[in-house]
This record gives structure tokens, sequence and C-alpha cells, in this order.
């Protein structure tokens, strides 16, 4: 039920808490009975208690007992808080649904007891779910226990009509080119609403915010919201950047009046934006905040981390909710993916299939309506685990239970508790915290009998936990490819920094992903990893990032020795351990990016025959329904990757589950032969040992 964000839920528990003796009894037993009849919502709570004193009250939750004065008390207060959270909802405007009085008029029949009776009633009568509505109520009650509160869309568009309402309020007054057009139209407020375009709702608060700090400053100094010339925007620039250096603020403000300046219409070459001066003042002052300013950076994660958050996904120890957040920030490493765009994920999109996990971005900074590029692909294969090949699919059967799929955001706000998810959007600070309490969660993985368990929580420094932010995590792959020597066009479009639209783009950032992966997956298991992957930088980078925020005694040196210490003996047991069922090809490479991606040749480790890595690949039809095998040198359509989505099979034979159906020109016959092939392979080796012999 969506109850606005106010609930009384905290004022029932507490009910009566500070009683003792008899008083305690009973202020504890109305407690019960106000949980058991779903009392949370404060107008479901005032309809409940409607036309009763406080006596009154009280005599129907214990008819059995004289008045407590202190139990009255406490009714009352209860009663106050409901409508003080009932009063600034404003719910006299909003009105009350049927289903609403029809689950009210439930409840207090509930409560009142069998009239014919003695007045009493069970506690077993007070089940709710006893109840069905008739009629045509049925369909407003499933939409008012259904309907999913604070929405992403809902709130995007509010967020965008807040501020294009504050961007009317600063142009309306303005007889520029496009406002003038736009006064003339049938509907001006209208027109003036579209100047903004397709901007997202941030981009509209930073500009129109930025816009009206300089507007106040020139009504202040110079009687008019609008700059008479170029001397109006370097005087401003020059006072902001002396008063309050932000290293931000030359570059958003040019932002802003460019931006501006293109809404109201006024012609290019008349911009105070494209001014020599205002250019040459923007490029100085930029150098002047810059120096001596420290850049503020995101750290990635040290490996180790990324093993840790692996096995608490598995960990039954650990809350539901925490064990979802490591889930959800490990897909934000493999994917880089920004918080802001994962949340924009909507479930639907999201599946899972024996090649991965994959979903579609359908907006981001770079993407979405009105953009050039609609919609992106986020894609994180199977291989991408080091100790725990099951925290996919683990992570996702906890997401889809306990979080469900109804709705067009991807996570919702976690419970206090950390037990389950609520209906609403968890927004910035609620993303902060779980990715905080995650990181506070993990524990350091240990090899015991050559199987990995998770450790006792709290391995990471508490400063650590601070220094790591929702943007570490897209930062992550791409620093440690870069550190291995993946060049920067292999780099670019894990990240989207290089977003393209068509359906080579998602062909090849598959392939791609899954490439890079393994090339990261085999570097982690031999020796010397935490020198190629440049660990004991992370850790300091981690550390300055630390001490950055909460002071120089946020981590200890000794912390900072202690971890990196143990996060190198983690990665030592990792290059140790025997992996079942996988061998680590020492041959791995990434190809440099071309226009496809394509399988690389390696050479035998036994002679000088030249082998595919993968010698299957798997075309995946637009629905996602037709998975067709091919041999990767087969059919014409194999060997020119002619598909608008496949995935390449290194598994030979390749297992039933990942394909639907084979290609018959590949196979001309009845089909693929594996155990044939296996005979045939066996005799030939057979034959040339003879031979040798």
């Amino acid at each position: 039920m969506d109850r606005g964000g106010f609930s009384l839920r905290s004022s029932l528990d507490g009910f009566g808490k500070g009683l003792v003796g008899s008083s305690a009894v009973v202020a504890a037993r109305i407690r019960r009975q106000l949980l058991d009849l779903g009392l949370e919502d404060p107008a479901v709570f005032l309809e409940f208690t409607a036309g009763l004193d406080t006596e009154a009250l009280f005599e129907l939750f214990v008819p059995d007992a004289d008045l407590d004065e202190k139990i009255a008390k406490e009714l009352k207060t209860l009663v106050t808080s409901a409508a003080r959270m009932q009063g600034v909802a404003a719910r006299a405007s909003c009105g009350v649904s049927p289903a609403l009085r029809d689950t009210v008029s439930f409840l207090k029949r509930k409560g009142a007891g069998d009239s014919a009776g003695n007045g009493r009633r069970e506690e077993e009568d007070l089940n709710v779910n006893d109840w069905t509505p008739h009629g045509a109520r049925r369909k407003y009650r499933r939409k008012l226990l259904t309907e999913t509160p604070g929405s992403q869309a809902e709130k995007d568009r509010n967020e965008t009509v807040k501020w294009v309402s504050r961007f009317r309020t600063l142009v309306e007054g303005l007889s520029f080119p496009a406002i003038a057009a736009a006064k003339l139209t049938a509907n001006p407020e209208m027109a003036l609403d579209s100047l903004v375009g397709a901007s997202r709702a941030g981009t509209l608060r930073k500009r129109v915010r930025t816009w009206e700090t300089f507007s106040r400053w020139l009504a202040m100094t110079r009687g008019r919201v609008w700059p008479a010339g170029v001397q109006d925007i370097v005087d401003y620039l020059h006072m902001q950047t002396e008063e309050n250096p932000r290293t931000s603020f030359p570059k958003s403000f040019a932002a802003s009046l460019r931006w501006m300046e293109s809404r109201v219409g006024i012609e290019p070459a008349a911009r105070l934006s494209q001014h020599d001066l205002f250019k040459r003042c923007i490029e100085k002052e930029q150098t002047n905040v810059e120096q001596g300013a420290e850049v503020g950076r995101s750290p990635r994660f040290p490996v180790a981390v990324l093993m840790g958050l692996e096995m608490a996904v598995s960990d039954p120890g650990l809350p539901v909710a925490v064990r979802v957040g490591c889930w959800v920030r490990l897909l934000k490493v493999v994917a880089s993916l920004r918080s802001d765009d994962l949340q924009r994920v909507r479930p639907d999109t999201v599946t899972l299939l024996d090649s991965g996990l994959s979903a579609k971005l359908l907006r981001t900074k770079t993407s979405g309506a009105g953009k050039k590029v609609r919609e992106l692909v986020m894609y994180v294969p199977r291989c991408a685990w080091l100790v725990n090949e099951t925290w996919l699919e683990t992570g996702f059967a906890l997401w889809e239970t306990h979080a469900g799929t109804d709705r067009d955001f991807f996570l919702p706000r976690p419970t206090l508790a950390l037990d389950g998810f609520s209906r609403k959007l968890a927004g910035p600070g609620d993303l902060a915290a779980l990715g905080r309490e995650c990181l506070r969660r993990v524990g350091r993985p240990r090899l015991l009998d050559g199987v990995w368990v998770p450790g006792a929580p709290g391995w990471l420094p508490a400063g650590f936990c601070r220094a790591f932010t929702g943007h570490s995590e897209r930062a992550t792959l791409v620093s440690i490819l870069a550190a291995m020597g993946t060049s920067k066009s292999d780099r670019d479009p894990l990240g989207r920094w290089s977003p393209e639209g068509s359906d080579a783009y998602v062909r090849n950032y598959r392939a791609l992903v899954r490439r890079l992966v393994l090339s990261f997956q085999t570097t982690a298991w031999k020796e010397g990893a935490h020198e190629c992957f440049d660990e004991d930088h992370t850790m300091l980078d981690a550390c300055g990032a630390a001490r950055s925020k909460l002071g120089d005694g946020a981590v200890t040196d000794w912390e900072v020795e202690d971890f990196t210490k143990e996060a190198k003996e983690v990665l030592k047991d990792l290059a140790g351990w025997q992996v079942k069922g996988q061998t680590v090809d020492e041959n791995v490479q990434v190809q440099e990016s071309t226009n496809e991606v394509l399988p690389d040749p390696v050479k035998d480790t036994e002679g000088d025959k030249v082998t595919e890595v993968a010698p299957y690949l798997v075309s995946v039809s637009k629905r996602g329904t037709v998975s067709r095998l091919h041999k990767a040198q087969g059919c014409w359509r194999a060997r020119g990757l002619r598909f608008s989505d496949f995935e390449m099979i290194l598994d030979d034979p390749p297992r039933p589950s990942q394909f639907t159906t084979f290609c018959r020109d590949c196979w001309p016959g009845a089909g693929p032969t594996w155990e044939k092939a296996s005979a045939s392979s066996s005799s030939s080796a057979a034959s040339s040992s003879s031979a040798s012999a």
C-alpha cells in the first residue's frame, strides 16, 4: 500500500514500551492488536479511529479492563501523530479510494467483534486474507496492493517538471527570438517548456541552478537579469573564482552560458559564449583553480575484495539485501556501470542465459529518447568469476525473488533490517548506504581443503569502506586491464565511453567483454597477479581517498600494511588453487581493436599446428528464442560473423544447453556427431603414434 512516505510503524512498535507493571501488560496487548490490524498507514488509522474518543478506543481494544490513564495518554499521542502525518501528506485534497474504504470497514468490523457474543474478539479472527472484495471493487484493491510507489519514471517526470518551471521563470520576461516566437503560439507556456529540448533532469538541474546564481548576481550588481556584454560574464567569472575557487566552476559556468544562449534562440555569431575574451578567461581561470587542487577520483577495488564479494553473494549467514547488494556491485564492476545507469535498467529486459546476463540500458548520460543512441546493452558473461562460479545465478535468483520485477527500476529500497526490499525506488543515498554495508560485511576468502569459504565480516578497514564509492566499480575492470597492458581502444567499449547503436556494436561488445574478462580471469589465476594488477598502488589510492574524506586518522599505516599483506596472500592462494574443470591457458591474449572481434588463433604447445580458441559459435535470434550452433570456420555466415547477435563457444564439444538447433550448411548431413569426431581423432592419434614407432 502506498503510504506516501509516512508510516506509523515505529510509533506502533514503541507503543507503551516505557510502562511497567500491569500497564505494560495491557499496552503490549493493545500493541499486538494494532500491528495485527495493519494500521501502519496514517490514513487507515484515522479512518479506524474516526468518531471514537480515547475512552471508547481503549474499551474497543481491552473491553475487560478498566481505563488506564497512562495507556489513554499513549493512545492520544498515537492519534495525534497520525493526524499530523496525514496533514503533511494533504490527505484531504487527495481523497480515499473505494478499496481503502472497504479495507477500513472490514478492519473496523473485525475489531468490533461479534455483537451477538460477549463483545470480545479472538486473535485468529484478525486474518485480513479471509476477506475477498466483491464485484468491481476487486480491481481497485488489486491496483492498491500492487502499484509501485515512487517509480523511476515518476521521479524523473517530477524532477523535470520542477526544473522546467524554474527555467520558464528565468526566460519568460526576455525578448529573444525563441521566447518571442513561443509567446505567439496558442499555448505559450507549453512552447516555453519545450525550449529545454531533450535535456535530462540532471542536466536541467545543473544548468538552471548555475544560471539562477548568475542572474541574482546581475540583478544585485548591474540591475538586470541577462548579461549586456562580455564584461558581465568575465567580471562574474573573476569574482567567483576569487571568492570560491572550485575546480568545476569555470567549465560548469561556460556550459550553462552556452546552454542558455542556445535555448533562447540567440544567433551563433552573437553568442557571448563564443567571444574570444570569454574563452581565454575560462582557460586561464580553469588553470588557476586546478593548480594545487587535489583530483578526487574514486579508487578501484582490489582483486581480493572482488573475491570477497563473490563469496558474500552465496553466504547464507548474511542478510538478503546485503547478498543482493554484493551481487549488484559485481555487476557494476564487470559491466563498468554508473549507479544511475544500473537503476534505469528495467527488470523485464534482464535475462540470464547460459552465456551470461544481459539487459538493455534505456537511459544513460549518452543514450535514451531524443539521443543519437536510443539504447545500449549490458552484458556480464558467465566466465566473470574468480572463486565462486555460481555468484551470477545465485544473486540473480535472490534479486528476482526478493526484489521482484514489477517496476521500472533495477533495485528497490532495502528494509531497515536488510532482510528484504520495499517497493520504493532506492535513491543515491540508499545505494551508497547499502554499498558501504556490503563492504563492511565482506570477509577474507579462505582456501580450506581446496574449497573457498567466506571469512568473518569486518575484513576491510573502516576507512576503506568509506573510500570506495559508487563510482569505484566503473573504474575497477578498466584500470586492471590498463595495468595488464590492454589498449585504450579495447577498454573504451566496456564503459560505453564511445557508444554506438548499431548491431555491429552489440555483437562486438559482447564478444569483446567475454575476451577481456577471460584475460583478466586467466591472469588472476597465475603467479604474480598482485604485481601485474599493481595492487600496491591500489591500496595507496584507497588510503589517500579515505584520509582525504575523513582526515589523516581514518586509516592507519599498519591497517594498510596488514590489509595489503592479507590481500597478497589471498591472490597467492588463488594462483596455487587447482580450478576444477578449468585449465589456465598461458597463451590467452587480447586482440587489438578492429572493426569486428574475431577469435584469436594460438599456437599448440606440442607442435606448430595452429588451432582456434573458439571452434564454434551460436547465433541468437532477435527474440532470443533460437540459438543456432555453427562451426567457427564453417558456413559463410560464421566465417564473416554475419549475425546481429552471437556468442563464441569455447567448449569442445559444446554442451547441449548452449544451443537449440544447428546450422544445416555447417553440418549438411544428420547433424553434429561428437562421438564420431572423438573416435576419428583418437584413431588418427593412434596411427600417428604407430608411424613414429
